[in-house]
């Protein structure tokens, strides 16, 4: 975008201010931990909103948690926007509902995310399309070995016990 695009679009932001709240992208993820002291830490992330104002709340069965969470202050883009992070760390229990709300101005009612700690299906494609990758890998290979081994076995077995004449030593008739 140059500079004078640029201008006119935040002319008209300006000018007409309701144009530039943005409902926030949220993303619920999981992290390791940089000094492993925890089992798990979640990460709740809100991309690209304005205005700058924000909550985030984590909850565990539906009720607020306070004990291992923290945040990083609000930060902007660098385009008229604004992202936040918050942090969960916890000791995982089966059974238990870990989820992350978030209420914007932007948002009717607050948004719930639910971590789901198993994959999403993009990420099973992905794990097949691997899986399948590497089997036609190892069926390329094991023929490759295959046909090589016939070939060295017959080169052998035409070979074995005859000697190779040099081709200047032949006689001419």
């Amino acid at each position: 975008m140059n500079s004078y695009s640029f201008l006119i679009t935040l002319f008209i932001h300006l000018e007409h201010p309701g144009n530039l709240s943005t409902t926030p992208t949220i993303r619920l993820k999981s992290v390791k931990h940089p000094n492993g002291r925890h089992p798990a830490m979640l990460v709740c992330s809100a991309y690209n909103f304005y205005p700058k104002q924000i909550q985030l709340t984590w909850l565990r069965n539906d009720q607020d948690v306070t004990e291992g969470v923290s945040y990083t202050d609000v930060i902007p883009d660098g385009k008229l926007y604004y992202r936040f992070h918050s942090y969960l760390e916890y000791t995982p229990t089966s059974g238990d509902k870990i989820s992350c709300m978030v209420k914007h101005f932007t948002l009717f009612e607050p948004r719930v995310i639910v971590w789901n700690d198993s994959f999403t299906e993009e990420e099973k494609n992905e794990i097949v399309v691997g899986l399948c990758a590497l089997m036609l890998g190892l069926v390329i290979l094991t023929s490759g070995f295959i046909y090589y081994k016939k070939k060295s076995a017959l080169y052998n077995s035409i070979c074995q016990g005859r000697a190779v004449i040099p081709v200047d030593v032949i006689p001419e008739f």
